[in-house]
């Protein structure tokens, strides 16, 4: 990818040396190297002419800004990237950014429950219906369950969503006194992110551990 950005600038390929650019921020992320993404990311911008192209870049390098915990820059950059892709009529994109700016302000049902609503791709309803649940669980445990139930076939119990979805389960099932059944649980979601870690090589757990250490 560094090879082919710097052929596509040496043939004036503009749209190549965007598309190359943004790529290879994104992997240098997927390693941990933020710092190294970042100028990829802002030259890519300021190259970059079409709407959907300046979307997707500024919520890349949105999260670069999310990931060292500068939310106010990353807050600003998710909404000039959401509301670009609104006014390209991208609209589940649009909900994708929406659901990432929201996770830098306070949890706010209202905006939950209406991202929930609006969105149509499974993967984004998915990551939505998640969202709200780790809202209500504790007042709504079966509107919870429900939520994490249809995340969960959304995506094929496969990737962030199986874990997120047993980790809800489980807080609602121990909250019901249920401890056997929601330790099971809590320990599906443990073993899932562990089973994604081993999975990584030594650089790319790197970046796997700055996205969920909290977790």
């Amino acid at each position: 990818l560094d090879e082919a950005v710097t052929l596509f600038r040496a043939a004036n390929d503009t749209l190549g040396a965007v598309d190359a650019s943004n790529d290879l921020g994104i992997v240098l992320q997927s390693l941990g190297l933020d710092e190294e993404a970042q100028p990829l990311y802002e030259r890519a911008l300021a190259d970059a002419a079409d709407v959907r192209r300046k979307a997707a870049i500024t919520a890349n390098l949105a999260t670069v800004y999310h990931r060292k915990g500068d939310t106010t820059r990353a807050k600003e950059l998710y909404g000039r990237a959401e509301a670009a892709l609104v006014a390209a009529g991208r609209e589940d994109e649009a909900v994708a950014i929406a659901l990432q700016r929201a996770l830098l302000g306070e949890p706010d049902l209202q905006t939950y429950r209406a991202l929930y609503e609006r969105a149509k791709d499974p993967r984004v309803r998915a990551t939505a219906a998640l969202n709200l649940a780790g809202l209500v669980w504790k007042e709504q445990p079966d509107a919870a369950a429900s939520l994490a139930a249809e995340a969960r076939t959304l995506t094929g119990g496969l990737g962030a969503s199986a874990w997120r979805a047993s980790f809800l389960e489980g807080r609602i099932l121990l909250q019901q006194g249920r401890s056997d059944a929601g330790m099971a649980k809590l320990k599906a979601a443990v073993d899932a992110l562990e089973a994604t870690r081993r999975g990584l090589s030594e650089s790319e757990a790197k970046g796997f551990r700055a996205e969920y250490a909290k977790v």
